[in-house]
């Protein structure tokens, strides 16, 4: 037992109670709201001891459809063609969503990346491909469920 705690502990993990706690909400003493916002939603149960291992690394970020979609737009449209750079947005719009940052939020920190929108269409063309990533984006409070998958319930 001591053993997998230490694990536990390399991966930022801790037992309180009946719980396994990541470390961003241990030490923000979040425990009580974190519980409640979960409250009756079923877990979400990794189909392959492979996709549960992905998800112990705190960097693991699914390449989903979603993901793969935005991705070409702001490497196309955004980056001029610049594939590290593209990637580098998208993984940290990825990581703002897994924290449930507002779409609103994520837009406007487009200007961080020195993006000025030519017009409403171009905002509009982006702020739905975030959307669809947003809606098919596994999130803990969920339960590891999407929002999408959550929805179906």
């Amino acid at each position: 037992m001591q053993q997998s705690k230490e694990q536990l502990k390399k991966r930022f993990v801790y037992i309180e109670k009946k719980y396994f706690i990541h470390e961003s909400v241990f030490h923000f003493d979040e425990l009580a709201e974190e519980i409640e916002r979960r409250q009756g939603k079923p877990h979400y149960i990794p189909a392959t001891e492979n996709e549960l291992l992905e998800y112990m690394d705190d960097d693991h970020i699914e390449r989903i459809k979603q993901f793969l979609d935005l991705l070409k737009y702001v490497q196309k449209f955004i980056c001029h063609g610049d594939h590290n750079q593209s990637m580098e947005i998208c993984l940290d719009i990825t990581r703002k969503i897994q924290v449930e940052f507002k779409l609103t939020r994520i837009i406007s920190e487009f200007e961080d990346y020195g993006v000025i929108f030519i017009g409403e269409e171009e905002l509009n063309q982006l702020a739905e491909l975030i959307m669809n990533h947003m809606n098919n984006t596994r999130l803990r409070s969920n339960k590891g469920h999407t929002p999408k998958e959550l929805s179906a319930y």
